[in-house]
């Protein structure tokens, strides 16, 4: 069983570095994506939020996978470290990309504290994640 769980766990990570680090490296290749101030921004924050959103589903009701759960925050923790590089820019879009990832911080803080407590999610997950998509499809 803890075989299972382990292969379990690589074939996770494999997948994700996949779905995550290829469009991460592809975007760094691509000329369009310096072309303009700011540009990184909005598909770095978009990445940090999708891949908090596709993975998020896993953890809404207890008891938690505290070892899936790390393994989770951290690749997203990853992403959203990026999107605030993408975002140092001086730009209003860039201004916005990264108030969008620090409330996406925030909210992955507060989830962060229901899962290892192991009680239920905060009631506002729902409209505190509408407004993050909302701001980051404003850029």
């Amino acid at each position: 069983m803890r075989e299972m769980i382990k292969w379990a766990v690589i074939v996770g990570a494999i997948v994700a570095a996949w779905k995550y680090g290829a469009p991460l490296l592809e975007s760094r290749r691509s000329p369009a994506a310096s072309a303009e101030p700011g540009s990184a921004c909005g598909a770095s924050a978009r990445r940090a939020a999708e891949a908090w959103g596709s993975g998020l589903g896993r953890f809404v009701r207890p008891p938690y996978d505290l070892a899936a759960w790390d393994t989770f925050r951290s690749l997203v923790d990853d992403q959203i470290e990026q999107a605030e590089k993408d975002c140092g820019c001086g730009s209003e879009s860039c201004a916005k990309g990264m108030h969008a990832m620090r409330e996406l911080r925030s909210l992955m803080s507060d989830l962060d504290t229901a899962v290892r407590n192991g009680s239920p999610l905060p009631g506002d997950v729902v409209q505190r994640q509408e407004a993050i998509d909302n701001a980051i499809d404003s850029l």
